[in-house]
């Protein structure tokens, strides 16, 4: 066997533990609730999805969800004006890549304008969270919230 082939089948062999499609989609109820997200030093971003289908999150940096063509699109987190964000969320079948997805409408909220995003969902469980790639998607810059402890 050549080193290619070796190597052809290294990659594949990974690329289904890293695109697996079989990661299930969690029910409505798994999600709702308080999670957050820890910066650095004493910064935490909470994300609050309730049950009628509204979602507030708290003190997030407004790059996070800035698309291109957006004030703040492609800056580094700016922890010291954080801004709070409030909308709508919904799940569907739906992915966004290999994971499944939390859809949100974003009302506009000062400097952020109002936006339709999402939250790729990762892992199962006691392991499940959230994440955002924000800036270039080429650098895998995630901003990930898991559920609040306490």
């Amino acid at each position: 066997m050549s080193i290619w082939a070796v190597l052809l089948v290294v990659v594949c062999a990974g690329c289904t533990t890293l695109f697996d499609p079989a990661t299930p989609i969690p029910r409505r109820g798994q999600l709702i609730g308080v999670w957050e997200h820890r910066g650095p030093g004493a910064n935490v971003a909470i994300l609050d999805l309730k049950s009628d289908g509204t979602f507030q999150v708290h003190d997030i940096p407004p790059q996070v969800f800035a698309l291109y063509g957006q004030p703040h699109a492609g800056e580094p987190l700016d922890w010291t004006a954080p801004v709070d964000l409030e909308g709508t969320w919904h799940t569907t079948k739906e992915r966004s890549g290999s994971d499944p997805a939390i859809f949100f409408s974003i009302d506009p909220q000062g400097s952020v304008p109002g936006t339709i995003t999402h939250l790729s969902v990762s892992g199962t469980g006691s392991k499940l969270h959230f994440y955002y790639v924000y800036g270039d998607p080429d650098n895998d810059n995630r901003f990930a919230f898991d559920r609040a402890k306490g």
